[in-house]
């Protein structure tokens, strides 16, 4: 070998090195900030389920007085009251990959992030 072909070896060498360094190195940081935004979001838990729904008066004997509500009556209702089909038609309606991810919808949630730094203000949820 002679000292210029020598000399390209070593170059490619360290650049070959450089890039495996830099991609475990990126690989690393990706992983602590994915790891970071499940953690935070472990801790913050679930988000209020809090609506505005009526409320129902009744006497001493159970009959029913009256009731208040805030502009929308609403009502709680359990889901083994629930028709079957609210829940697909529900799934159908705001997330039609439900069953092919695994709680996040990265496309979408890129996509509303866009969105909502085209309009400087919380527009679209994901």
């Amino acid at each position: 070998m002679d000292a210029m072909t020598n000399k390209r070896l070593r170059l490619t060498l360290k650049t070959v090195r450089a890039f495996i360094f830099l991609g475990a190195f990126a690989a690393l940081a990706a992983a602590a900030v994915f790891m970071t935004v499940i953690l935070i979001a472990k801790y913050q838990g679930a988000p209020s389920v809090q609506v505005p729904q009526s409320t129902i008066l009744y006497a001493s004997d159970g009959s029913k007085l009256g009731e208040t509500n805030y502009g929308e009556k609403r009502y709680w209702v359990p889901l083994k009251d629930m028709n079957p089909t609210i829940a697909k038609a529900t799934v159908a309606i705001e997330d039609q990959n439900f069953y092919d991810h695994h709680g996040f919808d990265y496309k979408r949630m890129a996509g509303a992030a866009l969105a909502d730094l085209k309009a400087f203000a919380k527009v679209q949820g994901a």
